[in-house]
């Protein structure tokens, strides 16, 4: 965040922030009126997990030029409004959870699906993603749907090394080798790290 509280574009804060300062960031709260869910969840994965716009269209299952106005549109409101972000406090964490959440597993997502790039996984934001959601985790550890979201992502990337070949081609489901999950890293690794 600039120092005028306006979001900034710039390098992802997911891959250089520690996780609380992430958590911070996507659970920014607009002093005055927020855009709606759909384009606050999409700036976020712009401005602070530095997803591209191509990305970000295909977790919304929206042609890229669509989502690029959408973006442009959200970021110049925001500007003309002047709208400040504030730092959450921990009791504001419950009414932003579900968009917070969303942010967590589209990253993820991105990862473990990516839409761009040379490689089928991006293990990078795959453990961005994880990483979020054990900060979320330790946050709010009596939180179901944290926990849960938590569990889900671990089960999935426990499955990371199996879903491509040596040479990065995709494995289809009935010929992966099931000991290359790492069970044990899902099972032992619900809790906070």
């Amino acid at each position: 965040m600039s120092s005028n509280g306006i979001i900034p574009v710039s390098p992802s804060v997911c891959a250089r922030a520690g996780p609380d300062e992430t958590i911070r960031e996507v659970t920014a709260r607009r002093t005055r009126f927020p855009p709606g869910p759909e384009a606050r969840i999409a700036l976020t994965l712009r401005c602070v997990c530095g997803l591209a716009t191509a990305e970000i269209a295909a977790s919304f299952v929206i042609p890229e030029p669509t989502m690029a106005q959408r973006l442009v549109r959200a970021k110049r409101k925001i500007r003309q409004a002047g709208i400040r972000l504030k730092s959450p406090g921990q009791p504001d964490l419950p009414r932003r959870l579900a968009v917070v959440l969303r942010v967590v597993y589209l990253v993820f997502t991105q990862g473990h699906m990516a839409q761009a790039g040379p490689d089928l996984v991006r293990g990078t934001l795959c453990e961005q993603a994880i990483r979020l959601a054990r900060a979320l985790a330790t946050l709010m550890p009596e939180e179901p749907e944290v926990m849960g979201l938590l569990a889900l992502l671990l089960l999935a990337d426990a499955r990371r090394e199996a879903r491509t070949s040596a040479a990065g081609e995709l494995v289809r489901t009935g010929r992966r080798d099931r000991r290359a999950a790492a069970a044990e890293s899902a099972l032992g690794a619900l809790g906070p790290r």
